[in-house]
């Protein structure tokens, strides 16, 4: 969660911009009527790459440390992979595709041997 008052601001930052692309993306999954879906889909769009970009900002400026905020893993770092992987994995490849930063940073948390274990373990599931 942190090493200062700082980071822990950021990682909470982080994690409640993520919790709104996922809230947003989430619903659109789920939604079953064709009208509003389209309407909801240009959201999404909008809403994923307006986030995607916010989070390659946030990895940029934090150097060379490769990490969301600070220079270890946290829950920052944890929570963009999760929701990335979703993303990829239900229709929105193409939008992490033009981050490759962002998407190097999930290919690396991806590769944590303890997080590698558990997502070849896990039940499979679309979240």
């Amino acid at each position: 969660m942190g090493n200062s008052n700082w980071e822990i601001g950021k990682i909470d930052e982080t994690t409640e911009n993520i919790k709104d692309m996922n809230e947003l993306t989430g619903k659109l999954f789920f939604h079953k009527d064709g009208d509003t879906k389209a309407e909801l889909q240009k959201k999404a769009e909008d809403m994923v790459a307006k986030t995607l970009k916010w989070l390659d900002s946030q990895l940029r400026e934090n150097g060379t440390h490769g990490f969301l905020v600070g220079k270890n893993l946290s829950v920052a770092d944890i929570t963009s992979y999760n929701a990335l992987s979703c993303l990829i994995e239900n229709g929105f490849a193409s939008s992490v595709e033009g981050y490759p930063v962002l998407k190097a940073h999930t290919d690396r948390i991806s590769n944590i041997p303890a997080i590698k274990r558990w997502v070849n373990s896990r039940p499979k599931t679309p979240f």
